[in-house]
């Protein structure tokens, strides 16, 4: 099981970070991303099927799919407490289920091998090919709904099973499926969208009913080292400040002459960028705005303006020096799903059926305000409230 974890951990690719990461596959083709890189194959949507940053995932992942199901049939038959079988087969479940929905996000349906005996005891005609959408789909919604039904996981762990897959992780995953193929069917005008939107409003007020996750209070302290494992992280990857099995998302970041000003020792390569037009974009007052810097202490200077290392954008940087380093790499956890997506999905996926105003309480303009709330001092008194309220129209919403 710990092997079956690790693959979500690396350091390069994967979870994190690096070029060829679900969060790059996904940021660095879209208009709120920059680096200081050459990134323009990717960036201009002119990759092929051959690039190593596209296909890292589905190489790495589609194997750790059939590893996770002979995992789970061994099991079965392993000498240890039905507990443990129980818990162990309904985490690599879930697990399972991630990998499959964000190889789907990325890649559509894969030819995932979910059947135990093709796998356990292969015939020499076995071949794998793709499935269906509804195939697909309908595989991953069963795993999340039995094992959430089945209510053997904790709403949480803690202490030294922290980061392991949750009874919330697997609801987590359970909602962005319906969200995804809600919006599929609606802009594709195929299928019931709304049947979709409905399934995934209710599982978020299904994680919502367990009032165990909440928003904290400051934006930023989401992912301050002084406050781990807070309870707006729904899932996390625990860090530790050594190769493979750190966060180096900083390393990243920094510009290779940043000096920390706490006098850590830190490695810059100068990369990941948050646009200015981005930037810009946000009202000055938008406490989201602390978490990239516009500036940095070189060790003689403070290094400021649009130009040379700071031309392409400003740092991001919500996950902030930790003294707990190698250099590279530290333990900051690094988060994957958090409470505030769960309310702003709800809210999505309400004003999808009812509008924004409609749908009982919370509406979607309730649940957005909730989340908005912490972005600004005195929130209800200012116009981005008013400017919400005046929403009547599900698309403007």
């Amino acid at each position: 099981l710990g092997d079956v974890y690790k693959r979500q951990i690396s350091e390069w690719g994967r979870y994190k970070t690096s070029w060829g990461s679900v969060m790059t596959l996904q940021e660095v083709p879209t208009d709120l991303w920059a680096a200081n890189w050459f990134y323009k194959a990717h960036t201009d949507f002119m990759w092929k099927a051959t690039d190593y940053f596209v296909c890292e995932i589905f190489e790495f992942f589609v194997p750790a799919i059939t590893k996770a199901t002979a995992l789970i049939a061994r099991i079965q038959d392993a000498p240890v407490s039905d507990d443990i079988k129980n818990r162990y087969i309904a985490e690599l479940r879930v697990v399972r289920a991630l990998w499959m929905y964000d190889l789907f996000d990325l890649y559509g349906p894969v030819p995932a091998i979910t059947d135990p005996e093709k796998i356990l005891n292969p015939t020499q005609d076995f071949t794998v090919t793709r499935p269906s959408r509804e195939e697909y789909i309908t595989f991953v919604e069963t795993e999340l709904k039995e094992v959430i039904n089945a209510k053997i996981l904790p709403v949480a762990w803690t202490g030294s099973d922290y980061g392991h897959v949750s009874q919330a992780t697997a609801m987590m995953v359970l909602l962005q499926l319906y969200m995804h193929e809600g919006g599929y069917c609606r802009n594709k005008h195929v299928g019931d969208y709304l049947d979709y939107f409905k399934k995934a409003e209710q599982v978020a007020k299904d994680i919502m009913d367990l009032q165990y996750y909440e928003l904290q209070a400051e934006f930023k302290d989401i992912w301050s080292p002084q406050n781990q494992h807070n309870n707006e992280i729904i899932f996390a990857l625990p860090s530790f400040p050594i190769p493979v099995m750190g966060n180096n998302f900083l390393a990243h970041v920094l510009p290779t002459d940043y000096k920390s000003q706490q006098g850590i020792p830190l490695t810059g390569w100068n990369g990941f960028r948050t646009p200015w037009e981005v930037y810009d974009s946000f009202d000055p007052a938008d406490k989201r705005r602390q978490v990239h810097k516009t500036e940095y202490w070189n060790g003689k200077e403070m290094v400021t303006g649009r130009t040379g290392t700071l031309e392409y954008g400003a740092l991001p940087m919500k996950y902030q020096e930790n003294a707990n380093t190698d250099g590279t790499n530290d333990a900051s956890e690094y988060v994957i799903y958090r409470y505030a997506d769960v309310i702003m999905l709800r809210a999505e996926a309400k004003n999808e059926i009812f509008g924004p105003d409609g749908g009982g309480t919370p509406t979607a303009k309730e649940l957005l305000h909730q989340v908005c709330r912490r972005s600004f001092d005195n929130y209800d008194q200012t116009d981005h409230k008013k400017k919400i309220d005046q929403i009547t129209d599900i698309d403007a919403f």
